[in-house]
């Protein structure tokens, strides 16, 4: 036999509470301010203005790492976690200072109202995902071709590498062609020797962009030995411009590939060339 006992939470009216919640409020109003990025929006749009009360702002005059500090869209996530409580205090308090039912039912209707909305944007947002078309359906890659030689890896040129999150080492890509490999990868069932992935390790991509520099790592190669890679090189896309080194001589220089490595023409299919490079 299991007995629980009912007992009424009497949150006190100190003044460390009210420290808290005060605190809890100027950081959530921190982190939204962050969270709305370099520009505040004013009027739906009308009016833009430098977001003085972003501290990152403030500091990327000072430091190149909060400069390139990315996604602060992030910090959206503590604001409404905080919210969230805030809005639990306010009803707790609520439902104390006022005397008449009709107004503690008022300011949870109001509350649940808020709420309701933000629970629509989200689900709106979301849903919209859902229309999408699927690039990796079956109808989706029928126009793909399968390439009928052996091979263990592909390489797409113009080459992208994003993910190291260090400058220097990250080659961005129109997001067409990367697409487009990702569904060559996926038909023929081979990896791809390119990434657009979060927090991959600098030294890969140190490895992989040695391939396009003059020195190529030694232990790197010692990997790729009797690997067969399929090239395949775009005739129409070019990768953006960047700015710092190696990846600004990489990006700017598709072709240089090709005449280090001389691999073997396969065929042209479209606006791709096909070509296969035994190290």
């Amino acid at each position: 036999m299991v007995f629980v006992k009912r007992q009424k939470l009497i949150l006190e009216d100190d003044v460390k509470i009210k420290s808290i919640v005060l605190s809890l409020l100027a950081g959530c109003l921190v982190c939204y301010f962050t969270s709305v990025g370099t520009q505040l929006n004013l009027f739906i749009g009308k009016i833009n203005i430098y977001n003085f009360l972003n501290p990152l702002n403030i500091a990327s005059e000072f430091s190149d790492t909060a400069k390139n500090f990315r996604c602060m869209s992030r910090f959206s996530l503590p604001f409404f976690t905080g919210i969230i409580l805030l809005s639990f205090y306010v009803l707790d308090r609520g439902t104390k200072v006022l005397a008449r039912k009709k107004l503690q039912w008022l300011l949870a209707g109001l509350i649940m109202v808020i709420c309701y909305f933000d629970i629509y944007q989200m689900a709106k947002f979301a849903s919209n995902d859902f229309k999408s078309e699927n690039y990796f359906s079956e109808k989706s890659l029928e126009s793909i071709p399968l390439i009928d030689n052996t091979f263990d890896a592909i390489l797409p040129i113009p080459y992208y590498h994003v993910g190291s999150e260090k400058l220097g080492y990250i080659i961005d890509d129109t997001n067409e062609w990367s697409r487009f490999t990702y569904q060559l990868a996926i038909k023929n069932k081979r990896p791809l020797m390119s990434s657009k992935m979060s927090r991959t390790p600098v030294s890969y991509a140190q490895n992989q962009l040695s391939l396009f520099q003059g020195n190529t790592d030694s232990e790197f190669l010692k990997l790729l030995k009797r690997k067969r890679i399929l090239i395949c090189e775009s005739k129409t896309f070019k990768s953006p411009e960047m700015k710092d080194e190696p990846a600004k001589t990489i990006a700017a220089n598709p072709k240089y590939f090709i005449e280090k490595w001389q691999p073997q023409f396969l065929k042209t299919v479209g606006d791709v060339n096909y070509y296969i490079l035994e190290f």
